[in-house]
């Protein structure tokens, strides 16, 4: 019904339209029914292109943001960028915290356990945590006849604790320590979401903006006039809109 109205608008107007745009010799060849024939369309506006979904795609899975950027979306640019650099600082700063955590457990250790903090793994620190010395554990592995895991008793490998009360708050610390490591993979998959939402939400504004320019209203009006008989002309009208 849109449609219909638009055309029938365009029809009625267009007697009126032709008095002020065509020429009287165009005028005369109509009413001489040789045929007349009239097109229009719109024009877009200069410096508005087509952009490709894959670049923009690319560019903010490289650096959110960059592809709204590229697509005219510039609000969106200093949301995603920004939401970029306060994920990579608080990466950074878990993992600065991390590791203070883990030199003070060591240091701790070392301290109240007479333990060399250098080149031991993961492991070690958490056996030390579950045994007083060097001793319970080994007696405790060879009654579990784990031979591969007795430490030999020297004093790269030694330790032994001042109290109960401190290796407790040891393993404490090195349990926050761990805790604060693990927290690192959030991060890592937040910034990563964080490409990738920007990325697909890049494509979809090239295509918003790719849509609105194919989308500009477009339409084609053609008259044309056939002498019949005598007496009069037939008139054929055809209009084609597009939006």
């Amino acid at each position: 019904m849109k449609h219909l109205l638009i055309a029938l608008i365009i029809f009625a107007g267009f007697p009126l339209f032709a008095q002020s745009v065509i020429p009287f010799e165009s005028q005369n060849t109509l009413a001489a029914g040789d045929g007349f024939h009239f097109k229009s369309d719109t024009t877009v506006k200069p410096g508005f292109r087509k952009k490709s979904p894959g670049v923009a795609m690319l560019m903010s899975l490289i650096l959110p943001g960059s592809g709204e950027y590229y697509a005219g979306s510039k609000q969106y640019t200093a949301w995603f960028m920004a939401s970029e650099v306060l994920l990579w600082l608080g990466l950074y700063a878990n993992d600065a915290y991390a590791a203070n955590l883990a030199d003070e457990y060591k240091s701790f250790a070392a301290l109240h356990a007479d333990v060399q903090t250098s080149g031991k793994d993961w492991q070690y620190w958490t056996n030390i945590g579950k045994y007083d010395d060097i001793y319970s554990y080994n007696e405790q592995r060879r009654r579990q006849r784990l031979f591969d895991e007795v430490y030999e008793e020297n004093q790269a490998n030694y330790w032994l604790w001042d109290s109960y009360d401190h290796r407790i708050k040891y393993d404490r610390k090195r349990i926050d320590a761990n805790e604060a490591t693990a927290r690192l993979i959030y991060f890592q998959a937040a910034i990563g979401l964080n490409h990738l939402i920007s990325a697909i939400h890049a494509m979809y504004r090239v295509r918003m903006h790719n849509k609105y320019r194919d989308s500009r209203t477009a339409w084609n009006l053609q008259f044309e006039s056939a002498p019949q008989g005598h007496s009069y002309s037939a008139f054929k009208a055809t209009l084609s809109v597009r939006f």
